[in-house]
Formats: C-alpha cells, structure tokens, sequence
C-alpha cells in the first residue's frame, strides 16, 4: 500500500538527492515502512549547487520525490498555481491515500483533486502560522488579512471530510476540528532520544551574570524584533545583568542585529547563526533560561529539547506551547513590557529557576522517542485499517 505525503515545506536537491531543514528528513519516515510499502513526496524544491549548512537527506529507498515548483511572492505564487495543479492532478492517482498537511497551498491543489477523485485523505495539523494576519504581516507579506482568510478557507474545506486527522498538540485540534467527526489523534514528532535527557538544576542568587537562550531560525515566526525590545526593557527596569544566546539563522538575522545595536545591546547579544547539535546541547546546559517569544507555533521541537535538558523556559500563549509550560511561564503573545517583567522576575528568583527546572524535566519525559513512535506507528496501523474497511465498503 503506498501513502503520498506533502509537508509544505520547501526542500533543496543537490544532484539526486535531497536535503530539508525539517523534521522530515531520512530518519523520520521509518515508521511509516512498518505499516506502508512506499511513500511518495510531492513538496517545494529549490536547485542548488552544494548542500546548505545544517540541512539533512530525506529520501530512502523505499521512497519516492515529485517536485513543486517553489514559488516566492503573491504574483510568483498566481503564476505557478496552475502548473502545481497540473502536477498535483498527475500525482494524486499514484497513492492509495494522501497525508495533507494543512495549511498550504500545495496540500490545497492535493485535497482539490483527492476530493475530485474520491481518494482517500488524512489531514495533518501542524502549525497555524500562516492563519495568523500578525505572523504574516511580520513576514512583510502583502494582503496579509486576505491572504490570512484564503488559508482559513483552504483549512476548512480540507476539514470537510478527511478520513483521520492527526495533530502535534490539542490546541490545533481544539482550533481546527473535522467537520465531519472522524477520529482525531493528538501525536508529538518531537521525539527525544534517551541520552538527551538532562537533570535538574539548581542556582544560587550570586551566580553571577544569567545567560539567556533562544533556538530556532531567525524569522516571523520567532518574533525576534520583540525579544530585543523585551531585552532592552530588562535593562530599563534596573536588571542588567544578563546575556542572550540566538542559535540558528535565517532572514531576520541582519535586522535583527541592527535592532540590537540601536537598542545599545550589541555587548550582551550574540547571534550565532548556525551550530551544530553536539555544541547547541552544550549552550543549553550553560544557559539559565530558555525564551520562545514566538507569534505562532505548533509544537515547539527546541522548546521541548531544552526542557528535556532540565532548562526553565518562558513561551508565548500560542500554539501548544501552553500545554507544556505551566501557566505561571507563559506570557501574552507581542507584549514586550510583560515579557521584560517576566524575565527579571524569574531570573532574580534562585528558587524559581530551582522549580521551573524540576516540571519541565518532568513535562519533557512524556516526550520520549520511545512513548511516541509506538504511538505514531499505532495511528498508521489505524489509518491502514480505515482504508481496508473503506476499500471492503465500496467493492460491496
């Protein structure tokens, strides 16, 4: 039985290979062999000369890749969407079932011809970013209310009747429900392997200097511009001494510095772009605290690596970053005063720190690689049982 996935992402091909910054890459479509004979991935590519810094392979044999053209741009997009339909209706045949993942234009023209076909689809929920006017409009994107609705449209036709749904936290669930009532499953791909686990921590009130940290890419969906504000805020309210580590590049990284130096915090910031794994566990055994001041999330994969390695953390109250922090480490969404206060706060508090620690190692431990693949590989047995019984319905 072959399953068709499209993740909405944009991938790189190098020669015949290609490569992703995702999740997605060789390791993570394991678990679909122990119940599908093949998957076939139809999502953006970009050709590029040599494999971009930090990127990962995605295929394995046992798979297959159809190219999207990648479009960038309002009117770039227009013009490529009846080539991606051309391509999507010459793809949707070639699955027993499609994996959509929501929302994106892409999975769209997939969901258009399924529905057309009457071919069987899952719908997978992963973030709500390009549902949010506000994570748009930081991105600079034009039209970004109407571009905002398009997507809320796209997302509640494919709602219309997939045959299973999985989500990454209950928020997308709560938020984005099927409207025809079929099983929905509430999976994370954020899976931690044994040795990453940390332990707690403890801190002493003359510790010194507390060293921030924030992981991810340099973008929108960050709000980076709002973290150095935040920062310079710290500084105003008479706490000063702390540090901010960035780890990860991405588009936003120039602005961002420029922001910082106009801030006068270019001593105390360092942005340091990419960094392998082995050092980034490294940087976040050091580091006092973890910091998410995203606008949009799923579920965030380096919010729950740091809680893994027993690090306090402040998130955002979007997504599902409020079902793994307590509600006393979560502020409001693009409000910089409170995220200022909430920093000197906690990082003035020994105890605090001392307590954060302590739940978020154990909020961390339901995460582990071994909890989550049986149940990933569990729904995939599910979704092979609803097309057998799908399949027997229809030969009657």
């Amino acid at each position: 039985m072959k399953i068709g996935v499209i993740v909405g992402t944009r991938y790189s091909r190098i020669g015949e290979q290609y490569y992703t910054y995702t999740s997605y890459h060789s390791e993570m479509w394991e678990e679909y062999f122990h119940v599908f004979d093949e998957v076939i991935l139809l999502d953006k590519t970009e050709h590029l000369e040599k494999i971009p810094v930090g990127q990962k392979p995605v295929l394995t044999d046992k798979m297959s890749f159809i190219e999207f053209p990648s479009c960038k741009g309002f009117f770039s997009l227009l013009c490529g969407l009846p080539r991606m339909l051309r391509i999507a209706k010459n793809a949707v045949k070639k699955a027993d079932v499609w994996s959509l993942h929501a929302p994106d234009i892409g999975s769209f023209c997939l969901w258009f011809w399924a529905w057309f076909y009457k071919i069987p689809y899952v719908l997978e929920l992963r973030a709500d970013q390009a549902l949010s006017a506000t994570y748009l409009k930081l991105r600079n994107v034009r039209f970004a209310r109407i571009v905002a609705i398009a997507m809320r449209i796209i997302i509640w036709l494919q709602r219309s009747n997939p045959l299973l749904v999985v989500s990454v936290s209950r928020s997308l669930v709560r938020d984005f429900p099927p409207r025809n009532n079929c099983p929905s499953f509430v999976i994370s791909d954020n899976r931690i392997p044994a040795n990453w686990y940390g332990s707690e921590r403890t801190w002493n009130d003359d510790d010194g200097c507390r060293t921030i940290v924030c992981v991810g890419r340099l973008e929108a969906q960050k709000n980076p511009f709002g973290t150095m504000r935040a920062l310079a805020g710290m500084d105003q309210m008479g706490f000063n001494n702390w540090r901010f580590v960035w780890v990860g590049d991405g588009p936003f990284r120039r602005k961002t510095q420029e922001l910082a130096e106009e801030l006068g915090l270019s001593e105390k910031v360092d942005l340091m772009g990419f960094v392998p794994w082995d050092d980034v566990f490294s940087l976040l055994d050091r580091a006092d605290l973890f910091l998410l001041n995203s606008v949009s999330e799923g579920l965030p994969r380096a919010l729950v690596e740091g809680m893994a390695r027993g690090l306090p953390a402040i998130g955002t109250d979007v997504g599902g970053i409020p079902e793994l922090l307590d509600s006393r480490d979560v502020i409001p969404m693009t409000d910089d005063e409170t995220l200022a206060r909430k920093l000197c706060e906690v990082l003035s508090n020994s105890k605090e720190l001392a307590e954060m620690s302590k739940r978020n190692l154990e909020t961390a431990g339901s995460y582990a690689a071994e909890i989550l693949s049986v149940r990933k590989i569990a729904y995939y047995k599910r979704l092979k049982q609803e097309l057998q019984e799908l399949h027997e319905k229809d030969s009657k």
